[in-house]
């Protein structure tokens, strides 16, 4: 069962100079998984509650005067003070490209190396490869490469992974993303590199319908002689193109079988009222969660309530309430458990802002995040729909926030995939994180190997 998580994510710099402005995430973790941020903040801290408040922990960047993050800075609560945890530093081209992205954690009283990530452009300032370095033995060593074309990176076209053995580049993976004339996406193929040639792997396809709505979306593995479906999403809408109903078939035992269904209402103003998520089991669909909001005038979500289905009704369990100012930006933002017949407090965040930018919460049913296959062995695909951004970042962290790789992503509406590498990375649950430049999203996800 998908557990409700939501988390409030802070960042600070030591000092904050009356040039600089940080932005924090607020994040609140959908029932696909999917944890969706939003909003420019100056300083944001969460709280747990146990008898009382109590602090645990600051994440901040520093931006410089055009806006661009300088440094990422986290510090936990130990012992009733904040002590220092990671961070990142950023490094641009003349042109505001990122050129470079270095990873730092404490070793006692100091800051070490953990990874860098360069990136290299051509003279269309496109990008050309992307590196992963890690620091071993007091020295960079290259981990895995990524190649782009001019034309390519502007379609999302191709991608070639290489990873770093015996003081050589060594091809290990293709990916090639198909768009129709309209632009939206049809077709991923993932290729993989065996006997010096390319072989395929996997393929994942998309449909819509002529109001170019994405209804149908299933992922392909080829077994040497045929293609096996090991998954497949379904959505339908009414006669105004609003979304009903999204039907999600896994693998299972040799074959493909319901698994979830997602229902949709939406008030008058077309803002998501409620989904609930229903489960197939001995042949029927059984209620399993339940999500309800509920909104300001202005359309900003005010009240956010998961209940759970107990054979019969619906039991609450968690409500997230949301305070905003004159501005319409969240100022605090309070989670809450149903216990002992009484709400009780759970989670807390706090909000303080130097800008005046407006940071409403947004719920898009057309969104959607899709990490397959899930768990994964050594490499994951990341599809996303219905956001656009040129400039989006897909990162692949552990559970603490330590970032192990990160890609580009060109975004649109309709669709856009990339893959993410695990096959260098211990078993266990990651974070898939998808960052447009203004709002953040993430999804769980698991390794096996």
């Amino acid at each position: 069962m998908k557990r409700t998580l939501l988390i409030a994510i802070a960042f600070v710099f030591f000092t904050i100079s009356q040039n600089s402005y940080s932005q924090v995430y607020l994040e609140e973790e959908n029932e696909e998984g999917i944890t969706h941020s939003i909003g420019n903040y100056l300083q944001a801290r969460s709280y747990d509650h146990y008898y009382n408040w109590q602090e645990k922990y600051c994440r901040n960047i520093k931006y410089d005067d055009k806006g661009k993050p300088t440094m990422f800075y986290q510090t936990q609560m130990m012992e009733n003070q904040h002590v220092n945890y990671l961070k990142y530093t950023y490094d641009y081209t003349e042109t505001g490209r990122t050129r470079q992205v270095t990873y730092f954690k404490t070793s006692g009283s100091k800051w070490e190396y953990q990874y860098k990530f360069a990136y290299t452009y051509n003279l269309n300032d496109e990008l050309e490869t992307y590196t992963q370095m890690n620091w071993e033995n007091d020295e960079w060593v290259n981990k895995v490469r990524y190649i782009y074309s001019a034309q390519d990176i502007i379609l999302k076209d191709t991608r070639i992974t290489q990873v770093y053995e015996d003081d050589k580049w060594i091809n290990y993976k293709l990916n090639v993303s198909n768009f129709n004339e309209k632009g939206d996406l049809i077709l991923t193929e993932v290729h993989i590199w065996q006997n010096d040639t390319w072989n395929i792997y996997s393929k994942d396809i998309y449909a819509y319908d002529p109001f170019r709505n994405l209804i149908e979306h299933r992922s392909e593995v080829f077994t040497g002689d045929k293609w096996d479906v090991i998954w497949k999403m379904k959505r339908e809408y009414d006669d105004k193109g609003v979304l009903q109903t999204t039907v999600v078939d896994g693998f299972y035992e040799g074959s493909l079988v319901p698994q979830n269904k997602y229902l949709y209402e939406f008030n008058d103003n077309g803002n998501l009222a409620s989904y609930t998520i229903q489960e197939f089991y001995d042949n029927d669909w059984l209620n399993k969660t339940r999500y309800n909001y509920d909104y300001n005038e202005l359309g900003i979500k005010t009240v956010s309530i998961k209940s759970l289905w107990y054979g019969t009704k619906w039991q609450e369990a968690t409500k997230s309430c949301y305070k905003y100012n004159g501005g319409n930006r969240i100022t605090e933002f309070i989670i809450y458990s149903w216990n002992l017949e009484r709400w009780q407090n759970f989670k807390k965040f706090t909000y303080e802002y130097t800008t005046n930018n407006t940071a409403p919460v947004n719920d898009n049913p057309l969104f959607s995040i899709i990490c397959s296959p899930n768990p994964c062995t050594d490499h994951i695909n990341v599809t996303v729909t219905g956001l656009e951004s040129n400039n989006a970042k897909v990162s692949l962290l552990e559970m603490s926030g330590n970032l192990i790789s990160e890609v580009p992503m060109k975004l649109n509406e309709n669709g856009a995939a990339t893959t993410l590498e695990t096959f260098g990375i211990a078993a266990g649950i990651y974070i898939v994180r998808i960052d447009t430049g203004n709002e953040v999203f993430t999804k769980k996800v698991s390794v096996v190997k």
